[in-house]
């Protein structure tokens, strides 16, 4: 699945909950003694919403996930096709009405649904949907996919914040980085008061790798008066972010937390100075609360930027003011180099022949993720054993709890 495709799987489970809630249909679902059925449904659909992140996650190197993830995407669109034909014979029901109905026949109609004729032509469809319904979570069980919260994965250990400081060893990025300088530099949006540039892709291709490294480029730093950096995640906290922010452009701590002598604060330190903020793992897609941030950021300078990096095109559209920049996979090459190095710590096999065929199919479950690229290497550092490179290449590393697992810098 692609990711505009995870994107729009996303949406299209927002637009069935909404269908599956709407009043009208449910009035109608009533009427029809499908209620039920599409109550059923609706539960386990939200169970199997809840694990979609951590389904992204984890097809990066498993294939089972990924098929999944291709089925469950057909069974999404096939469910939205029958509460389609609902709200559509709900539609021509209101601008058709029946003529009035005896009192046996409406105890009749009560029991069967008013129209006999519908009801068994989605009868069989309801049932077909029912068992791969089933399905799709006995799959969900068996690939132990975790549960998520407002977008956070239920573990006990909250992800390592990201900084500013970029690794040596990156691979394959330089041309997203032109390309984001050039949007940075460009006259076409010198003008704007404040531009807010979104890099968009899902997790592990290195979003936060291509921050950074834009972040510390020289050309950049002479252009900006001023640089921040802070780290958002999934605990979209105003005070903790615009702390965050003033902090990284201050170097000062502050201890208050009241919101207004914060962003009064930052307002002063960015007031007509042109600079760039990076907002680096965002998942709050709140427009309100987006709003309420980025009020100290409009008095600065023409020619201010923002860069975010999200996995969700939600928080593209509500924060981006320029198309959002598609992070694509890393070119085989680059992941090679990238494997090898956390592997071997080398450039080459020429220390370890033996391995190289073996290395090269391991490379080729990476599909172009950074992340991959890393685990993947970084399992093998201390094994030089053909055997035991086959045992990585053959087992179900994406099961490594992610507090061992960590997150590749561009998660």
């Amino acid at each position: 699945m692609s990711l505009i495709g995870e994107a729009a799987l996303s949406s299209l489970f927002g637009v069935l909950f909404d269908k599956l809630t709407s009043s009208d249909l449910l009035k109608f679902f009533q009427q029809e003694q499908v209620h039920a059925d599409l109550n059923k449904w609706k539960k386990m659909l939200m169970k199997i919403h809840a694990v979609l992140d951590d389904a992204e996650e984890k097809q990066v190197t498993s294939k089972f996930v990924k098929i999944w993830l291709d089925e469950l995407e057909d069974l999404a669109y096939d469910v939205d096709d029958i509460l389609d034909e609902f709200a559509t014979e709900a539609l021509r029901r209101e601008l058709n009405p029946e003529p009035s109905k005896s009192k046996v026949q409406k105890i009749i109609n009560a029991c069967v649904g008013s129209n006999g004729s519908f009801v068994r032509s989605m009868q069989s469809k309801i049932a077909e949907i029912d068992s791969r319904l089933q399905g799709i979570m006995k799959d969900k069980n068996d690939l132990e996919l975790r549960e998520t919260n407002g977008g956070r994965t239920k573990t006990t250990r909250s992800r390592v914040p990201t900084t500013s400081l970029v690794n040596e060893h990156t691979y394959g990025r330089d041309e997203d980085k032109k390309a984001i300088i050039k949007l940075l530099l460009s006259s076409e949006f010198s003008d704007a008061q404040l531009s807010v540039i979104a890099i968009v892709g899902m997790g592990g291709l290195g979003k936060t790798t291509l921050a950074q490294l834009v972040y510390n480029d020289d050309d950049v730093s002479r252009y900006f008066d001023l640089k921040a950096w802070a780290f958002v995640s999934e605990d979209f906290d105003i005070v903790r972010v615009t702390k965050a922010i003033l902090q990284s452009v201050t170097s000062n701590h502050y201890e208050t937390n009241d919101l207004n002598i914060i962003q009064v604060k930052l307002k002063e330190k960015l007031y007509d100075k042109k600079f760039l903020l990076i907002l680096d793992d965002v998942w709050n897609e709140d427009y309100d609360d987006w709003t309420k941030l980025r009020c100290p950021f409009e008095f600065g300078a023409l020619g201010s930027k923002i860069i975010v990096t999200t996995r969700n095109y939600s928080v593209s559209s509500t924060m981006g003011t320029t198309p959002a920049y598609e992070l694509e996979g890393l070119s085989k090459d680059a992941c090679w180099h990238l494997f090898k190095q956390h592997a071997l710590g080398a450039t080459d096999f020429t220390a370890h022949p033996e391995l190289e065929e073996i290395g090269r199919e391991i490379l080729n479950r990476c599909k172009g993720s950074p992340l991959a690229a890393k685990v993947l290497g970084g399992a093998l550092r201390t094994k030089r054993s053909p055997i035991e490179w086959k045992n990585v290449l053959n087992s179900k590393i994406w099961d490594i709890p992610k507090e061992k697992k960590g997150y590749y810098s561009g998660s």
